[in-house]
């Protein structure tokens, strides 16, 4: 298959609530990324082929697709955009350290 340009990550809600994420060719119908990094016809597969669990998922598989075309990917200020607005929305954990009291008799 020829390269297309890729759409930019776009969500998609499930019936279940869940968010999940996919990726478009720009000129022919029906034609998404799956994560073999292939433009594949959305009637030829599973739906779940062509969801990614994130937004950052989206763009890592976009992008290597770009590359195996060697193409610059054209969706880098927002893939870094999304892996800032990830890092906001999820801060590292706060480890809180616990002191013990020995007693010795």
């Amino acid at each position: 298959m020829s390269f297309e340009d890729l759409s930019i990550p776009e969500s998609t809600e499930l019936a279940s609530g869940n968010i999940k994420w996919l990726v478009r060719g720009t000129v022919t119908p029906n034609l998404y990324l799956i994560a073999t990094c292939v433009l594949a016809d959305v009637a030829s597969r599973p739906v779940e082929d062509f969801l990614f669990n994130t937004e950052i998922g989206a763009h890592v598989y976009a992008s290597i697709y770009y590359k195996d075309y060697n193409r610059p990917y054209p969706y880098k200020d927002e893939w870094d955009a999304a892996i800032l607005k990830d890092a906001v929305a999820a801060p590292a954990p706060v480890q809180i350290n616990q002191s013990q009291v020995m007693e010795f008799i």
